[in-house]
């Protein structure tokens, strides 16, 4: 039986990216009743506050690709658009031992950016499509990775991180701004699109120079 088709992970990846978007942009207009039974807008609190759970779906999302779309290369795997990697050992025989590999027995690992392009290098002449794919879209992975960590630590550290990413994306970094707020900012590089569709867009990108 052939590995299993790494375009199918990209096309759940995209949905997954979409359905996050959709949500913290569409989640403006929706509506709660009030005391009199009358429709009243969520308000920015909760708007930002959504917006801050979709990034952590992106940053879930974009993690469960890189490493399964990694898992199924390992296996031999071909993309639907171009040849797949020159792997630099045998090829593993299932995917769940892909895994294995991957894990190299601890529970989990690291797939931050800078540690996914060590390993592609590591398994596959010149890392592939991770490579190029990682180093092209290394501003939104980073800034992903801040608000994500903004959301979901309250140390100091993440809260610094997120700060000098606010600073580098906007040139300031605006009173009493959450991460959430971030995201729905219109971004200044990019008119008419807001920073977490511009994140969605980058990482996009970069997946489709994963999987070609």
């Amino acid at each position: 039986m052939p590995p299993a088709n790494p375009d199918a992970k990209k096309q759940a990846f995209f949905l997954a990216l979409g359905d996050a978007v959709s949500l913290s942009v569409d989640c403006r207009f929706f509506r709660l009743a009030n005391a009199a039974g009358d429709p009243v807008s969520i308000g920015r609190k909760r708007v930002e506050l959504i917006a801050g759970f979709a990034c952590m779906r992106m940053h879930l999302a974009w993690e469960d690709f890189l490493e399964e779309v990694f898992a199924r290369y390992l296996c031999g795997a071909q993309p639907p658009g171009g040849p797949g990697p020159i792997l630099l050992q045998p090829a593993c025989t299932s995917i769940p031992a892909a895994r294995a590999t991957i894990l190299g027995g601890k529970d989990f690992v690291s797939w931050n950016r800078k540690t996914a392009k060590k390993r592609a290098r590591r398994y596959f002449d010149a890392g592939y499509g991770f490579t190029p794919g990682l180093a092209a879209a290394a501003r939104s992975i980073d800034t992903l990775v801040a608000t994500r960590n903004a959301v979901a630590h309250r140390s100091a550290s993440a809260s610094r991180v997120f700060r000098l990413r606010v600073q580098a994306h906007l040139g300031f970094i605006p009173a009493g701004l959450t991460s959430g707020g971030f995201l729905m900012k219109m971004d200044p590089n990019s008119p008419n699109r807001r920073i977490i569709e511009v994140l969605a867009l980058d990482l996009r990108a970069a997946a489709n120079t994963i999987v070609p």
